[in-house]
């Protein structure tokens, strides 16, 4: 039995939500209240409530696991799921790690921890671990994540690629690529990359 004790997890789902519906109230209150205010006033009003609501919900977006690595199931604080019930799953590392798994009932279970916002050692040692146990499991797919696709691995080649013309494009020719758009670049490389480093450790 292997266990992993306080695993710092990310809701992505409820943390869209909020997302979404700041991003709607944000352009209902400019469309319909931009008459009555000043539209500086106004914008900084919106993101002022936008990052209250935000800090006083942000704990509903994290949330702390243990989870168990048993020879025939794992379990996560108060529910456990058999190897014999899993039908496929998929581990993606992506940005910190993701774990889907898809049941023969037809229910799915979704685990993330985002490294944005969360600590992810943990979590991607856990997918690791449980990996190396569910391969070995007759019955069970194993379902590629996108790096591990051959379209996703030459998608990154071709990326890292473009990447390095534009840089060279912008040390010898007076097209400057502008910093915010360099560090665009940078992260999803990185992302990407990262999720392949960790995939073949």
């Amino acid at each position: 039995m292997k266990s992993f004790n306080n695993v710092e997890m990310f809701r992505g789902n409820i943390f869209f939500l909020f997302f979404l519906i700041s991003f709607i109230f944000f352009i209902v209150s400019i469309v319909f209240l931009k008459d009555y205010f000043n539209k500086y006033f106004l914008i900084l009003l919106d993101l002022l409530i936008i990052l209250i609501l935000y800090l006083k919900y942000k704990k509903r977006f994290f949330y702390r696991v243990n989870f168990k690595i048993f020879g025939n199931k794992f379990s996560y604080n108060e529910d456990e799921v058999l190897y014999e019930e899993i039908k496929s799953y998929r581990i993606d590392y992506m940005g910190g790690a993701t774990l889907n798994l898809k049941l023969k009932s037809g229910e799915k279970v979704n685990l993330s921890s985002n490294n944005h916002f969360c600590k992810t050692e943990n979590f991607v040692n856990f997918c690791k671990a449980l990996d190396k146990r569910l391969m070995h499991f007759e019955g069970i797919v194993r379902k590629k994540s996108f790096t591990e696709t051959r379209f996703g691995l030459y998608f990154v080649y071709l990326m890292t690629f473009a990447f390095l013309i534009i840089i060279l494009m912008s040390i010898f020719t007076e097209k400057k690529i502008k910093i915010a758009t360099l560090g665009l670049i940078i992260t999803s490389l990185a992302t990407l990359w990262g999720a392949i480093i960790k995939r073949k450790k």
